[in-house]
């Protein structure tokens, strides 16, 4: 079974605040991962500050991505992979939760 979910969020990612900004995709579907990947564009004036994590609905969460300091302005990235190696054989059901950190 093929899943895709697309989703456009127009908001600021706080700066040095703890939760990030979180968004959340509801699955109702039943299944397993086989396999998977998230795709990210992000409008910011320094990319080095982002970090990116996703949390499937069992609570196991993968670092997509961390801050690296490194200069930089938006961000256009598709996470697969060994990223998400995580979450094989996971059930998709449930809310999967992605966050993003200045």
């Amino acid at each position: 079974m093929l899943f895709s979910k697309q989703r456009q969020i127009n908001a600021v990612i706080p700066d040095n605040k703890e939760k990030g900004l979180q968004d959340g995709i509801r699955v109702i579907r039943n299944g397993k991962v086989e396999d998977m990947h998230v795709r990210v564009n992000i409008t910011h004036k320094y990319t080095g500050d982002i970090s990116i994590s996703l949390e499937s609905p069992s609570g196991t969460v993968a670092t997509l991505l961390k801050q690296t300091r490194k200069p930089g302005k938006n961000l256009s990235a598709v996470f697969d992979g060994k990223s998400m190696e995580k979450f094989r054989g996971e059930k998709i059901k449930g809310e999967w939760k992605l966050t993003v950190k200045d």
